[in-house]
């Protein structure tokens, strides 16, 4: 690669970082309240060994109210390399930072890639915070925040060992935070916990209460996403096959794809090559949901991957994310959807799951072949619903008996047919 081109991709890059801590500064997300910070590209700060201006990639500048000199600054270093960063280039970085007068002063490094393994004992040694980013377009879930802002504090503390292996590994996959930090032996991939670690690390007890009233209430672990009852899902779903005139079987997916690209703009593309493990994806921006129906593999995982990727759309989840990728694992634990430590996206997946399964087994047919299977097997409900699903294998066997024919005319799994059992207060389970 030529010089003119590695400058271009390290710009690139140091424009994604600062964009990245402009709008979590902007949005009220960072540590500092945002009246009280100033963010600047390529800004040189006096050396007093050079007798000259050092310049930094991003500097953010912390001010205590009514004060003209900031109170802290940050120092930010980015490195874009096709290799991990050497631990050369972190003792290069703080002889600069060094050299900056005045106190205070914080440091971080940042790349897209990994770093040497002797990178943490010495930033450890030298109070420099180490941070690979990720643009959130490479994740799976495509959050209008940073997921690394929305990590609930509790799952975040038990990501060391994952945090370890990607800030050490060039391979190690992450798809769905778009920080993985590593300060004074913390491994996390919560920005908030990074940054208040980072900032709070050796000063004074009376700057640390000075800075109180300037510091963000912002926690990440706010709720957005609205809750759904069942009643709504009912009438949403009642909705939709009303308007392609659903009579009874199996629900035609087709035709509410075809309601979906009239009426509502958005492109459905089957038999299409995703990513190994991906079933189903939606991308909100470009209007399209895309399925694979060979990694799918069976019938009726390819309609439920179907209606979980119609279920975004049809509950509006595009309010709180640009997109969504639908995995195998998911699909085998519909209850408890796989969970990141982000409440907003699990309760997403949860919903879209609760929703698809109430769009393929219509509530009035459902339950009228339900209750002749009922009949016709002569259940009683004994106190624990009309069907009580343990490891006994005579209640396996019953619940097999009833679900196989259902099964077989709705084109669904026996999973999806225990969920909506569940909901319709027809099946307990003793997990």
């Amino acid at each position: 690669m030529t010089k003119i081109n590695t400058t271009k991709k390290g710009d690139i890059f140091e424009n994604e970082v600062f964009i990245f801590f402009e709008s979590e500064i902007n949005a009220d997300r960072f540590y500092a309240k945002k009246e009280c910070c100033k963010i600047f590209a390529k800004k040189g700060y006096y050396s007093k060994d050079r007798l000259k201006d050092i310049i930094f990639d991003i500097s953010i500048e912390i001010y205590l109210p009514n004060q003209d000199k900031y109170s802290m600054l940050i120092l930010i270093e980015c490195k874009n390399y096709n290799h991990k960063v050497p631990v050369d280039d972190i003792e290069e970085f703080n002889q600069k930072v060094e050299q900056i007068s005045g106190g205070n002063t914080k440091a971080i490094i940042v790349t897209p890639n990994a770093f040497q393994e002797g990178a943490f004992n010495f930033s450890h040694s030298k109070g420099i915070g180490l941070l690979r980013y990720r643009n959130q377009k490479d994740l799976d879930w495509v959050l209008p925040r940073s997921p690394s802002n929305l990590v609930s504090y509790k799952y975040a503390q038990t990501q060391k060992d994952n945090v370890y292996s990607d800030l050490l590994s060039e391979t190690y996959t992450n798809s769905f935070f778009d920080c993985c930090t590593f300060f004074n032996y913390q491994y996390t991939n919560s920005f908030s916990l990074f940054i208040s670690a980072l900032l709070e690390y050796k000063i004074t007890e009376s700057l640390k209460k000075s800075l109180l009233p300037i510091k963000t209430n912002f926690s990440g672990e706010e709720n957005l996403v609205e809750y759904i009852d069942n009643i709504t899902m009912e009438q949403l779903t009642a909705d939709i096959l009303s308007q392609i005139d659903y009579k009874d079987g199996k629900v035609k997916l087709e035709e509410i794809s075809t309601l979906l690209e009239q009426n509502h703009n958005l492109k459905i593309f089957y038999n299409q090559n995703l990513n190994q493990g991906i079933l189903g994806e939606i991308d909100f921006v470009n209007h399209k949901i895309c399925i694979d129906n060979k990694q799918c593999e069976t019938l009726a995982r390819t309609r439920f991957t179907i209606a979980h990727e119609f279920a975004h759309h049809f509950l509006k989840h595009s309010r709180y994310m640009l997109g969504e990728k639908f995995y195998n694992k998911e699909e085998d634990n519909l209850e408890k959807p796989f969970g990141i430590g982000i409440e907003d996206v699990v309760r997403m997946e949860w919903q879209a799951n609760q929703f698809a399964s109430y769009l393929l087994l219509p509530q009035k047919n459902f339950l009228k072949d339900f209750h002749f299977y009922v009949e016709k097997y002569e259940l009683k409900d004994k106190g624990f619903g009309l069907i009580y699903l343990d490891k006994q294998r005579c209640n396996r066997e019953i619940f097999i008996k009833v679900c196989s024919p259902l099964m077989q005319k709705y084109q669904v799994s026996s999973s999806v047919i225990k969920i909506r059992l569940k909901n319709l207060g027809l099946l307990q389970e003793k997990v």
